[in-house]
């Protein structure tokens, strides 16, 4: 059953990665590059790096916690992953593929509270899995900061 449970996570995270990607690529070929970006924000060739960690991280943390949560909490670990993923791909279709960059804030904030509260649930089922996503919190940080900045150049929808 660990095995099925694994690959569903894997499935999942692997989806999510490929449309995230596409909708960003959608970003970067349109507005994106010709934007003027914070100082702080890394070479394009970065983000995919990072995220593959990220995913990695995510499949091995959610897999693990799977495996050591009993049926009463399978549902919520399900429930919260599920979410943050599909909030993922809410930022990138609102940041990136459609320049909205008030609403990719909002939707990067929910993000957080997402990922944060999944962290901490899963802290008290096991905390190794716990801390296999501490990197992915910590990008989401430098993430959040990035949105920020950008919604601060008051361009909070960009015109294409």
């Amino acid at each position: 059953m660990k095995e099925i449970k694994f690959l569903y996570v894997a499935f999942a995270v692997i989806v999510t990665a490929a449309i995230c990607s596409w909708l960003t690529q959608i970003g970067i070929n349109g507005w994106y590059n010709g934007f003027e970006k914070p100082m702080i924000t890394p070479p394009n060739n970065v983000f995919p790096t990072v995220w593959t960690l990220i995913y990695a991280l995510l499949i091995a943390s959610v897999s693990n916690i799977l495996a050591k949560a009993n049926a009463s909490l399978e549902h919520d670990v399900w429930q919260i992953f599920l979410i943050q993923l599909g909030l993922q791909t809410l930022w990138c279709l609102a940041f990136f593929t459609e320049g909205l960059i008030g609403l990719g804030l909002i939707v990067i904030l929910l993000l957080d509270a997402a990922a944060y509260q999944m962290i901490r649930f899963f802290f008290r089922i096991n905390r190794f899995s716990a801390y296999l996503l501490l990197p992915y919190g910590a990008w989401l940080a430098f993430a959040t900061l990035l949105n920020i900045l950008f919604a601060a150049t008051g361009n909070l929808v960009v015109s294409f």
